[in-house]
């Protein structure tokens, strides 16, 4: 390990880290990093070292692990927490699903300057691109994990990839290292664990390199991904056209090209890439009428068109809010948008006393902008104004009593504050419109 070490060491020279974590588990592979973490910290290489570990509730001995490890890491002088999660599975495996949970409560505590580092090796990759070959994977999943890669504020970082799990075990005896041992790793009803018990002992037989072969194979996909990362990159520059995709320019493309650039997009915004079926309507979907306001969902995800345009768009983001109690001083939030207002004098909307509140269309709202001669309903202002079809629901509706004030950050006809009057600027951002009607 002394190479390691003086690899990590120069590395660690170079950056401007202002905490390392370790992504505590008990096993054998946490446990060798935090030792190893623990020897350039007294090495005076590392700066503040903290090790976390992430309760699932899943397992009987869970909270007495979570003990051992506080025990562990107080002999080591290392600051130590435990989080306690809950693992929902939304109709995914337990394991997909604890994953997700645990990335989650990482981001949520991680900070600025933070470096996550997390105990994977080159065992756990060899089985990480099985199980994705198994699965269809191209060479994104074929590379396997990448060894470091933002998370949050922070950044994630997999030292211990390029050693085997053998060189740890051997590590762990010479320092007479204890760990705990996750009964569930040995049921072979996962199929990580399936593969490592069944076949890959196996393959190890015919192929004693097994590891070094494999690890060529994740090189050559992530040359691949770089070279088709950067088709996508140059594509998106020609076609980002404001929020959207031009849709004339994305159909010049051809059908590999376009899917490329669709799966580029979503790793870029951590959404799930477009299924086969999905891809496989794409072209009908682009030749539908456009007032038939076309849409391709999958989870997590929506691509949808309007005026020429393409959006690629959270789910997430589509969810049509409820009322609430307007505050000025405070920006407001809801999925798609947000609204802040700042107090000004002559300007804005008149502030007067009244129950203020933020509400969205339910259809038939009729108003009067500035500068209009005549009511119009808010659904047509709203086409007017260009905004899509699955925003104008989200469109923020600032009421006074029962009177309708503004819609968006455009004012109703008497509502503006005069010269010296007290008025409130309003400021409101949606996700992907551009908003023109000031």
């Amino acid at each position: 390990m002394n190479t390691w070490l003086v690899q990590q060491q120069r590395r660690l020279q170079q950056l401007p880290l202002q905490r390392i974590i370790i992504a505590l588990s008990g096993g054998l592979d946490s446990s060798v990093l935090l030792h190893l973490a623990w020897r350039l910290k007294q090495q005076g290489h590392l700066p503040n070292l903290e090790a976390w570990y992430v309760n699932h509730q899943l397992q009987s001995q869970a909270d007495a692990w979570q003990s051992q490890l506080a025990q562990q890491c107080a002999a080591l002088g290392v600051l130590y927490r435990a989080f306690r999660v809950e693992v929902k599975k939304d109709g995914q495996g337990v394991e997909a699903a604890a994953r997700q949970a645990r990335y989650q409560c990482f981001a949520e505590n991680l900070r600025g300057g933070d470096e996550l580092w997390l105990a994977q090796h080159a065992d756990d990759q060899l089985e990480t691109q099985l199980l994705r070959w198994l699965r269809g994977s191209g060479p994104q999943g074929l590379a396997g994990m990448p060894e470091q890669r933002s998370l949050a504020r922070a950044q994630l970082y997999r030292p211990l990839l390029h050693l085997s799990r053998k060189q740890l075990e051997v590590y762990a005896q010479t320092w007479g290292l204890s760990w705990c041992e996750d009964p569930s790793n040995a049921s072979e009803v996962f199929d990580r664990n399936y593969l490592r018990h069944q076949v890959v002992p196996l393959l190890r037989q015919r192929w004693p390199d097994l590891l070094q072969r494999t690890g060529r194979s994740a090189l050559a996909c992530r040359e691949s991904q770089a070279l088709l990362d950067e088709v996508a990159e140059q594509d998106y520059q020609q076609l980002a056209s404001g929020l959207a995709l031009d849709k004339a320019g994305f159909m010049t493309l051809s059908c590999r090209r376009q899917h490329n650039l669709l799966r580029y997009l979503c790793r870029q915004r951590a959404m799930l890439p477009p299924p086969e079926r999905v891809l496989a309507n794409l072209p009908s979907w682009l030749a539908a009428a456009e007032e038939r306001c076309p849409s391709l969902d999958w989870p997590g995800a929506s691509l949808k068109r309007y005026r020429q345009g393409i959006f690629l768009l959270e789910t997430s983001s589509l969810v049509a809010p409820a009322p609430f109690t307007w505050q000025p001083e405070l920006m407001q939030s809801w999925p798609g948008g947000r609204l802040l207002a700042e107090s000004c004098q002559g300007r804005g909307v008149r502030q007067q006393p009244g129950q203020w509140q933020i509400r969205f269309r339910q259809g038939g709202e009729t108003w009067q902008p500035v500068g209009c001669q005549h009511p119009v309903s808010v659904k047509h202002f709203l086409q007017s104004q260009g905004i899509p079809p699955w925003r104008r629901a989200q469109v923020p509706l600032l009421y006074c009593d029962e009177t309708l004030v503004a819609v968006g950050q455009r004012l109703a006809q008497g509502w503006q504050a005069q010269a010296q009057q007290p008025g409130w600027w309003l400021h409101w951002q949606c996700l992907d419109v551009n908003w023109n009607g000031d």
